[in-house]
């Protein structure tokens, strides 16, 4: 319904709506959950994925060809568009710890917060 619908899912609504050309990226994982899938496909296309029968369908006789699925891991060079060399997608990570200093309230709030229950 409605009413249930996410901000961001309410935002990609309205861009989907503003044009013909839609280019939707996400690293949120499949849920398992096929209204969820369609709704998310919805998306893209309202005609192919408008309910999760016409998903179903979609998936059993392999069609939307120009649906691509891409890992970051297999994305890791692109030809730079002046000369056609195979440059870097992503910078180099240079992960670091910083410390910072807690009191005992948000200790407590943060021990709460990370146990195993």
């Amino acid at each position: 319904s409605e009413d249930k619908k996410t901000l961001a899912y309410q935002l990609g609504e309205s861009l989907s709506e503003m044009t013909d050309h839609y280019l939707l990226m996400t690293a949120t994982p499949h849920k398992g959950d096929p209204k969820n899938f369609s709704l998310f496909l919805r998306l893209l296309d309202k005609d192919v994925y408008g309910d999760i029968k016409s998903l179903e369908r979609a998936m059993e006789e392999r069609e939307a060809p120009f649906y691509l699925r891409r890992v970051k891991e297999a994305m890791v060079t692109f030809p730079d568009t002046d000369t056609g060399i195979a440059k870097s997608l992503f910078t180099k990570r240079n992960v670091k710890t910083v410390p910072f200093p807690i009191d005992n309230e948000e200790l407590d709030f943060y021990d709460l917060l990370t146990m195993n229950s």
